[in-house]
C-alpha cells in the first residue's frame, strides 16, 4: 500500500452534481471519496460511480487488492460479491468504513443559485454496506471542504461546530 502521505484525504468534485461517497478512516485519519458524477451515467441500471466501485478504486490508488466480502442487498434475494477496503493483518493500514450515502453538489457561485439551494446535501446511504452518512465524520472534514469552497452545515443537534 502506498505512504498515507501521498494519498489525498479527499476526491473532491470539479463539477456539480450528484455523486455517491463513502466516508473512511484510516489509522483515525477521516477520508472521504466521491464517485463518478450520477447525473452523467450513460446506462441508469450500471454500477457506474457506486459505492462498491469507489472502493475498488479507491483500492487501485492505495496500491492495493480489493477483497471482496458476500452481502444481500440492493434489491437482490441472493447475495452478492462487494470489495471492501483494506483491513486485514495482511495489510500495512486498517481502513475503517463509517458512512456511504449520496452527496449532491451545487458548485455555481452564491448569486446563481436560489436562495432556497444549498451548496452541499447528503443523504441516503448504502444497502450493500449497510452503512449511512456519518455526520461526525463530515465535521471532522469541514476544513478539507472550506478549502474547496464549500461551507458546510450539519443541522444534526448532536454536534456542536464550534468544538
Amino acid at each position: 500500500m502506498k505512504k498515507l502521505s501521498t494519498i489525498p484525504t479527499m476526491n473532491f468534485p470539479k463539477k456539480s452534481g450528484t455523486y455517491n461517497i463513502i466516508q473512511f478512516y484510516i489509522e483515525e485519519k477521516p477520508y472521504l471519496r466521491f464517485g463518478r458524477n450520477l447525473d452523467m451515467k450513460k446506462y441508469p441500471d450500471s454500477y457506474e460511480g457506486s459505492h462498491q466501485q469507489i472502493i475498488s478504486h479507491f483500492c487501485e490508488e492505495a496500491d492495493s487488492n480489493a477483497q471482496t466480502v458476500e452481502r444481500v442487498g440492493n434489491g437482490r434475494a441472493s447475495p452478492i460479491n462487494v470489495p471492501v477496503l483494506p483491513s486485514t493483518p495482511t495489510d500495512s493500514i486498517d481502513c475503517i468504513l463509517v458512512g456511504a450515502g449520496t452527496c449532491k453538489l451545487d458548485l455555481r457561485p452564491d448569486a446563481l443559485r436560489h436562495f432556497t439551494d444549498f451548496p452541499v446535501e447528503f443523504y441516503g446511504n448504502s444497502i450493500a454496506y449497510n452503512r449511512m452518512i456519518c455526520s461526525y465524520h463530515l465535521i471532522q472534514m469541514k476544513d478539507e471542504f472550506k478549502a474547496n469552497g464549500i461551507s458546510i452545515e450539519i443541522n444534526d443537534i448532536r454536534y456542536d461546530l464550534d468544538k
